[in-house]
């Protein structure tokens, strides 16, 4: 019987963790705690194999630097607790986001240069889609 009691007090405790977790806009995200002058590349101490710094989450696989940086920087709008702006559309058909959001494309709203090349499937990681 208490390993009952202790298996249903932990499942209460994940589920009210998680719904604080939801309560919130966006977590925030780690700032690296070591300097980036001259650190051009995050993958070479934070990819999966190398040894000693904290590795990078499967999500993040294929991202590039500035991706790294707009997220994990102090001055990174996630810092705030500020949600990124959520997607206008349906996204049936739409897998590579720079045909409308790059610059020199009419019309749609531009992705910030700290965006990288908006590689299809990283920008749902942050902007999902409204109602």
């Amino acid at each position: 019987m208490r390993r009952i009691t202790s298996s249903a007090i932990f499942m209460t405790l994940l589920f009210v963790g998680a719904g604080a977790l939801n309560a919130q806009e966006k977590p925030v995200v780690p700032v690296p705690e070591h300097d980036m002058a001259g650190k051009d590349n995050c993958a070479m101490c934070h990819a999966e194999g190398v040894m000693g710094a904290t590795k990078m989450p499967a999500s993040h696989e294929g991202r590039d630097q500035k991706s790294c940086v707009a997220c994990h920087s102090a001055d990174s709008p996630l810092q705030s607790g500020t949600a990124p702006p959520a997607i206008p559309h349906d996204l049936e058909g739409k897998d590579n986001c720079a045909m409308c959001h790059a610059e020199g494309v009419m019309g749609a709203t531009k992705m910030p240069e700290s965006h990288g090349d908006g590689v299809a499937g990283q920008c749902v990681a942050c902007h999902q889609p409204a109602g």
